[in-house]
C-alpha cells in the first residue's frame, strides 16, 4: 500500500465540508476521507492508505456553506510507497494490527449497513472491526503493553440496536479470573454515532491480554464496532473530568450542525473581543481549552456539549472554569440527564464574568440519578463574544468550596464573585418530574418508591409532579402545564387536550392553567424570571428545548431574550409547534408544473373552502356554548386517578 498525507485548515467553525475523493477512468468517484464541522484553528494532518493498483486520480472537494463567508485550505501533499505511520494507533486500515479476531471481522462502511463510515477517515471506505452475531472476542497481541505500569486504553466505538447489543472490555490474566474493566449498552448511547472511550489499565503480574467482547443479535439496524485503538503512557482522566490538553475526554457535541459546535482551541480567539489569551490548566498560550466560537457559521448561536454516562451519584460535585465577556448576552447552562434521556433537576445558568479572567462555576447535587450524563449549553454573545470553558471536574461528594447561593442566577444578572457555586436543593421523598427531555417522548417519570409494612401488600402512591407541571393521571407522566389546551397532544392519553368548550388564547397569549390572575396572559411574561401564573407554569419550560416540543421534524430553538422554546417549521407545516399542515404549501407541491395543474389546483381550492367552512361552523358552535357557560375555565376539584380519560374533562 501507499500513504498519502496532507495538511488542512477549516478556519471558521461549520464553514462546510472537505472530502478527498478517488476518481477512476470511467468517471466514478469514491470518498476516501472526509471532515465536517469545527476542526479548530490549527493546521491538522490528514492520512489516507491507498491500496488500489488501478489508475486513478485524487481529488479534493471543498463544499462551503453559502451564503456565509468561510475558508477551507489544504497544503503539503506527500505520497510514499509505504504504509502510513499511525503513531501506535490501530486504525484497521492496513490490517488488524496483531489483534486476534474471534468472530469479529475487519470491514468498511461500504460493505455493511452500519456503521456507514469508520472514525479514522470518516468515509465509507475506511476500515474498522465489527462483531458478528451472536458474539465475538477481539484479543490483543501478547506483550501488548507493560503490565508493571498503569496505562490508558483509548478507542472509538459504535453501538446500535436493542438491549441485546453490548460491548465489554476485560483483562485476561493467567494469574486469576477475567476482570471486567468497562462496558456499554445501547441504552447508554441511543444515538448512532462514533463515541470515544478511555479505560484505565491497572498494573498486573503474569501474562495479560486485553479483550473486546461484543454481543449482537444480527438484526437489521444493529451493530457493535471498534476503531482507532491506542495505548497511552498517561493516566486516563477521571470519568467526566477533562483538561482538554489531549482530547475532549468523551465529551461530544450535538452533531446537528445547525447548532454551534464546541472545539479545542489554544491562544487568543479570532475575534480577540472575549479577552481570553491562555488556558486555565497551564496558564499559557500553548494550553488547550474548549471554545464556543462567535465566528461559528451555524444557524443557531448556542451549542450543546454532553458527557459520557457517569455513575457517581447521588452526591455529585461538578465544576468548571469559564471565560465570557461581561454584559455581552453570552451565558452558560448546566443540567443533569438520566439514562433514559430525561433532564433531572433544574438547569443552572450563569452569565458573563465580572472580572476579565477565568472564573469558577460549580454545581452540587445530592439527588443525582444512579446513571446520568451532564449537558453544558452555551450561547455566544453580542459583539463577537465567545464562550470558553476549561478544567471540568466531576466527582462524588460535595464541592470543597463555599456554596452561598442556593438558586440559579436569574437571566440578565451576572455573577457577583469570581467563584460561583450553586447547590441544587435536595429532592423530596416523592420523585419529581424532569424539567426537559432530550428524547422525542413526553416527560415520563419513574415509578415512585414506597415503604410498606411487613405483610402488607405493596401500594403505589399517586404520582406527584413538579410545581408548574400537570399530572396526566396515567400514574407515569407529567407535562408542563403551559402546554395544556394548546392544540397539541402531549399526554399519552390525550388528557391535556380534553379541554371542554374553553376558547383558545390569542396568538400573542399563552394559557395559564391556574386561571390566576387570568386564563390568558401575554406571551411576553413567559420565562421572564417571575411567576405570573399562580401555579408557576409560566416559568416551568425555560431555556430548554425538548426534541418532542416541535413536531414534524421542525427545529427547536430559543434565545436569551426569548428563553421559551420556539419552532422553525419545515415546508408544509405551520403552527406554534409546527403541528398543522400548511395547506398553501401542500397546494404548491400538489399542483406543480404538470399539465393537470389547473385541475388539481381547483380541487385543492374546493377542499380548502370545505375545510374552512367546517372549521368556522365548529368555531361558532363552540363560541356559543362558551358564552352560555362561565367565562373562566374551572379545574376539576377532585380528579379521579382511575377515571376513564374519554369521559374526563379538564375544564367545563
Amino acid at each position: 500500500g501507499r500513504c498519502f498525507t496532507f495538511w488542512y485548515n477549516m478556519w471558521h467553525p461549520n464553514v462546510g465540508k472537505l472530502n478527498l475523493l478517488r476518481r477512476v477512468n470511467n468517471g466514478s468517484r469514491s470518498v476516501l476521507w472526509s471532515r465536517e464541522g469545527p476542526q479548530g484553528k490549527d493546521w491538522k494532518q490528514g492520512k489516507v492508505e491507498l491500496h488500489s493498483e488501478d489508475p486513478h486520480q485524487l481529488v479534493f472537494e471543498a463544499i462551503l456553506n453559502t451564503p456565509n463567508p468561510g475558508m477551507i485550505a489544504v497544503d503539503n501533499f506527500n505520497l510514499t510507497d509505504s504504509q502510513c505511520d499511525n503513531e501506535k494507533v490501530c486504525t484497521f486500515e492496513s490490517g488488524s494490527c496483531g489483534w486476534q479476531l474471534h468472530n469479529w471481522e475487519r470491514t468498511s462502511g461500504s460493505s455493511v449497513v452500519l456503521p456507514q463510515s469508520d472514525y479514522s477517515t470518516q468515509s465509507p471506505s475506511g476500515s474498522f472491526a465489527l462483531v458478528r452475531s451472536p458474539s465475538g472476542r477481539m484479543v490483543s497481541p501478547q506483550g501488548w503493553y507493560d503490565t508493571s505500569r498503569h496505562k490508558c486504553l483509548r478507542f472509538w466505538y459504535f453501538i446500535s440496536g436493542s438491549t441485546v447489543e453490548a460491548l465489554n472490555v476485560t483483562l485476561a490474566s493467567d494469574e486469576g479470573p477475567e476482570e471486567s474493566l468497562w462496558s456499554v449498552t445501547t441504552t447508554e448511547v441511543p444515538m448512532r454515532r462514533w463515541f470515544s472511550a478511555a479505560v484505565s489499565l491497572p498494573n498486573s503480574k503474569g501474562v495479560v491480554t486485553m479483550v473486546f467482547e461484543g454481543t449482537t443479535s444480527g438484526d437489521p439496524g444493529t451493530a457493535v464496532a471498534v476503531d482507532d485503538i491506542s495505548l497511552s503512557e498517561k493516566t486516563c482522566p477521571s470519568p467526566g473530568s477533562c483538561t482538554f490538553e489531549e482530547d475532549m475526554c468523551n465529551w461530544y457535541n450535538n452533531r446537528d450542525l445547525s447548532y454551534a459546535q464546541w472545539y479545542r482551541h489554544r491562544g487568543s480567539t479570532v475575534s480577540n473581543s472575549t479577552g481570553v489569551e491562555r488556558d486555565h490548566t497551564l496558564g499559557t498560550e500553548d494550553g488547550f481549552y474548549l471554545l464556543l466560537d462567535a465566528e461559528d457559521l451555524s444557524k443557531f448561536r448556542f451549542g450543546s456539549l454532553q458527557s459520557q454516562v457517569l455513575s457517581l451519584g447521588p452526591n455529585v460535585c461538578f465544576r468548571l472554569y469559564y471565560f465570557m465577556k461581561q454584559q455581552s448576552g453570552a451565558f452558560l447552562g448546566v443540567s443533569f440527564v438520566d439514562e433514559t434521556g430525561l433532564s433531572s433537576g433544574q438547569p443552572v445558568v450563569v452569565e458573563g464574568n465580572v472580572t476579565n479572567e477565568w472564573s469558577l462555576f460549580s454545581v452540587e447535587r445530592s439527588d443525582a440519578p444512579s446513571k446520568f450524563s451532564i449537558v453544558i449549553i452555551g450561547r455566544t454573545g453580542r459583539g463577537a463574544s465567545d464562550v470558553a470553558i476549561d478544567d471540568i471536574d466531576v466527582r462524588s461528594g460535595k464541592c470543597d468550596v463555599p456554596s452561598p447561593p442556593t438558586s440559579s442566577p436569574q437571566p440578565g444578572s451576572t455573577a457577583s464573585v469570581a467563584s460561583t457555586t450553586v447547590a441544587v436543593p435536595e429532592a423530596p421523598t416523592t420523585l419529581k418530574a424532569p424539567v426537559t427531555s432530550v428524547t422525542d417522548e413526553p416527560w415520563p417519570t419513574a415509578e415512585v418508591p414506597s415503604e410498606t409494612t411487613a405483610g402488607a401488600p405493596p401500594t403505589r402512591p399517586p404520582l406527584q409532579c413538579n410545581r408548574g407541571y400537570f399530572n396526566c393521571r396515567d400514574d407515569s407522566t407529567c407535562i408542563p402545564a403551559v402546554l395544556l389546551c394548546d392544540g397539541v397532544r402531549d399526554c399519552p392519553n390525550g388528557l391535556d387536550e380534553n379541554c371542554g368548550g374553553i376558547s383558545l388564547c390569542k396568538e400573542d397569549e399563552f394559557f395559564c392553567a391556574s386561571r390566576s390572575p387570568s386564563a390568558c396572559l401575554p406571551r411576553s411574561l413567559l420565562c421572564d424570571g417571575r411567576e405570573d401564573c399562580s401555579d408557576g407554569s409560566d416559568e416551568a419550560l425555560c431555556r430548554v428545548c425538548p426534541r418532542f416540543f416541535c413536531r414534524n421534524d421542525a427545529i427547536c430553538g430559543w434565545t436569551s431574550r426569548a428563553p421559551y422554546p420556539g419552532c422553525d417549521c419545515k415546508d408544509g407545516y405551520k403552527g406554534r409547534r409546527c403541528e398543522l399542515p400548511d395547506i398553501g404549501k401542500v397546494e404548491e407541491v400538489v399542483a406543480g408544473p404538470s399539465s393537470n395543474g389547473n385541475i388539481v389546483t381547483g380541487i385543492v381550492i374546493v377542499l380548502v373552502v370545505i375545510v374552512l367552512a367546517v372549521v368556522l361552523a365548529i368555531f361558532f358552535v363552540k363560541r356559543r356554548r362558551v358564552s352560555q357557560s362561565q367565562n373562566s375555565p374551572v379545574f376539576l376539584d377532585n380528579p379521579s386517578y382511575d377515571a376513564s380519560t374519554d369521559r374526563t374533562r379538564l375544564f367545563n
